[in-house]
Formats: structure tokens, C-alpha cells, sequence
């Protein structure tokens, strides 16, 4: 999805997004994540995601990926917190 890259460069002029995570979390229904390299680990209540640089710990409740391609991840479930690790 390009729509993180239209926003940003509307907001910030030409951003190089490349190496960046980009993430949106809506209360109780999931969350949509960009520029993910891998899914390191996956279960219910923990979803890692390797980046090119560290990883993202995303927890939970009733967590499922739903979409996996080019990137992208989407997760549904009630997302409780989004961690970096680099």
C-alpha cells in the first residue's frame, strides 16, 4: 500500500521510507505493518517481525495474520502493544 508514502510525502516532502517500519493499530481490530522483512515468530498472544534493522514485537490477544506479502503484514486481533527492538 502506498498510501503511508503519499501522507508522508505531503507532510515531510520527499521521505525515504525504505528502512523504516510504518504501522497503523486500530483499537480491538488489529493493525496494518509495512516494510516487515520476515515473520520471526507467531502465536496468539505474539507476533515478531524482522526488519531490515532489529524487529517489532507485536502482543495481544487473539492474534492472526491475515495478509503476508511484498512487506506487508496485516494482524487482526485486539493489539495491546507494539515494541521495537533494534
Amino acid at each position: 500500500m502506498k498510501l503511508f508514502r503519499e501522507i508522508l510525502s505531503q507532510i515531510a516532502g520527499n521521505t525515504d521510507t525504505g528502512l523504516s517500519l510504518l504501522y497503523t493499530v486500530v483499537a480491538g481490530q488489529g493493525g496494518y505493518f509495512q516494510n516487515v522483512k520476515s515473520v520471526a515468530c507467531f502465536s496468539s498472544s505474539l507476533v515478531v517481525l524482522s526488519l531490515k534493522k532489529g524487529e517489532v514485537r507485536v502482543k495481544g490477544n487473539a492474534l492472526t495474520i491475515e495478509k503476508y506479502s511484498e512487506g506487508d503484514v496485516l494482524i487482526h486481533g485486539d493489539i495491546v502493544g507494539v515494541e521495537r527492538v533494534v
